[in-house]
């Protein structure tokens, strides 16, 4: 799975809210700016998380389109993450030594998602200031991006 694909809904985002407008004029809020803004996960993202359902708080969460799209991300992340660290755990009980170059190619995926996933949280953290979101809404949103996820399957 390529990394750049999980953030490209959001960056697209980030681009069709920026307003540049001479001084002269107002400028809109980011807020303002997104009420138009539709978000859509890749096919597979979609089919994963509607097979499972497993982010239904997220989408009963009062919390703006993008704020509930870099929690999916985060979550999805978080997924893949649990997943190669199962995979790395069978392959280290089965025989290290015969899967090595596995379990080091693992450890590099590992690495990829983890820096992804600090990305993700970071960004989360900007919109959330970006938007001005209320405590309430801070505290939601926070609480749906620290949540455990189970690996797919599990």
């Amino acid at each position: 799975m390529r990394l750049d694909a999980l953030f490209q809904p959001i960056a697209s985002l980030l681009k069709r809210s920026e307003v540049s407008s001479p001084s002269s004029q107002p400028t809109p809020s980011l807020a303002s700016a997104m009420q138009g803004v539709r978000v859509q996960l890749s096919s597979q993202g979609s089919e994963r998380m509607q097979a499972e359902g497993r982010d239904k708080d997220i989408e009963n969460s009062n919390l703006p389109d993008v704020i509930k799209q870099s929690l999916r991300q985060i979550r999805m992340l978080k997924r893949l993450i649990a997943e190669k660290q199962a995979e790395m755990a069978r392959l280290e009980q089965a025989n290290p030594e015969k899967n090595r170059d596995k379990i080091e190619a693992l450890r590099h995926q590992l690495l990829s998602f983890n820096g992804a996933l600090v990305g993700a949280m970071t960004d989360l953290a900007n919109f959330m200031r970006k938007l001005k979101l209320d405590p309430q809404q801070m505290m939601e949103a926070s609480n749906l991006a620290i949540k455990n996820v189970k690996p797919q399957g599990y």
